[in-house]
């Protein structure tokens, strides 16, 4: 087993090297490039998949879950204390310039 897992280390580290490799001989533009084509490949992907099921009858709408039990307890309104409030008003003792 010892020898199974050198093997494959070994593999991923030659692979890891030719990635490297190949990421040197790259421009940021070839980079930027390759990223947008995957974009765009799966953007492509998507907007077909929105389209056959736009086509087959079934609307992509979202799903809201409905709670089927009402609580009996009232809902507490949200209060400010006086203390938070008055931070943000000037001090009743400053001088006005």
């Amino acid at each position: 087993m010892l020898r199974e897992k050198v093997e494959e280390l070994l593999k991923q580290r030659d692979q890891k090297k030719h990635e490297l490799e190949k990421l040197r001989l790259s421009t940021p533009e070839d980079l930027w490039e390759e990223d947008l084509r995957q974009f765009m490949d799966e953007l492509d992907q998507v907007e077909q998949f929105e389209r056959d099921q736009i086509e087959s009858g079934s609307n992509l709408k979202m799903k809201i879950k409905h709670s089927s039990k009402i609580s009996s307890r009232p809902v507490k309104k949200q209060t400010y204390n006086n203390n938070g409030l008055n931070d943000y008003k000037p001090s009743p003792d400053g001088e006005r310039i």
